[in-house]
């Protein structure tokens, strides 16, 4: 049988590490609109220009 505390701290750790995660994802996302819209851009792009070529 596993030790219930550690599956407790385990728990509690991966759900502060998704909470920190999210935290620095929100920040990016705040602080740099122009750059990911431009990595939207060209990534749709890309995706149009294979699509072309293989139909």
């Amino acid at each position: 049988m596993p030790d219930v505390r550690s599956r407790d701290r385990f728990i509690d750790y991966v759900t502060e590490s998704i909470n920190v995660l999210k935290e620095d994802l929100q920040r990016f996302l705040e602080t740099r609109p122009i750059e990911i819209a431009t990595i939207l851009t060209f990534c749709s792009l890309f995706y149009w220009i294979q699509q072309w070529i293989s139909a």
